[in-house]
């Protein structure tokens, strides 16, 4: 939380999330510190080799899209345990959230990602942001199940892409977009992962007796 981390405080927890700890970290949260994206980029000098941190809150850090690529980094650590990455009220804009959302396809352990209120402007289907999450939301080694994109603009084009994707996919449980989409669009999103809540219910089932036969 506030605590006045500033780029200076990032390199000492840069040095200190590299070491292996008795009491390892599993949540780090910096909302609100205004560490920009120099001080992502000495988080992530720690972060790249911990296999400890499960939650990161980056919220309200004045972090601007140059941050993209050292939280790439971070994402494609091999032993990463990461599973919650929040980064509402930034600035990474469209070219940034892009950039990420091509790492989130791939990241091993990852399953919830906050984008809301990043500059986002989206015109049209084939957008940068847009073809990046219609790529992850069908795209069935990828583990995160639940975004946030609310507070950001996303025109009816790409709204409809995205709403197509998620149902094609069949996996995401949890979607947010702006608060401003009309009730039918509200209605149509509520219904689609609905459908997959249920559809990911059944395969975990499926999974654990798979297991407990496997035991027997």
């Amino acid at each position: 939380m506030d605590n006045g981390v500033t780029s200076l405080g990032c390199e000492f927890l840069g040095r200190v999330l590299k070491k292996e700890a008795e009491s390892p970290i599993t949540t780090l949260k910096l909302d609100h510190n205004p560490i920009h994206a120099a001080g992502v980029a000495m988080l992530a000098q720690g972060l790249v080799m911990n296999g400890t941190i499960k939650i990161l809150s980056l919220n309200y850090a004045e972090i601007e899209k140059e941050a993209a690529t050292p939280l790439v980094h971070v994402l494609l650590y091999i032993k990463s345990q990461l599973k919650e990455l929040y980064l509402k009220g930034n600035n990474l804009e469209n070219e940034g959230v892009a950039e990420i959302m091509k790492a989130v396809q791939v990241a091993k352990s990852l399953a919830k990602i906050d984008f809301a209120d990043n500059k986002i402007k989206e015109a049209g289907a084939e957008g940068m942001v847009t073809k990046e999450i219609a790529s992850a939301v069908t795209f069935e080694g990828c583990s995160v199940r639940s975004y946030d994109f609310s507070y950001n603009y996303f025109d009816d084009e790409a709204v409809d892409k995205i709403k197509n994707k998620l149902e094609e996919g069949g996996f995401v449980s949890d979607f947010k977009l702006a608060l401003k989409l009309d009730e039918d669009y509200q209605l149509a999103f509520k219904k689609i992962l609905d459908i997959n809540k249920k559809k990911a219910k059944k395969a975990s089932k499926a999974k654990k007796a798979k297991k407990t036969k496997k035991k027997k």
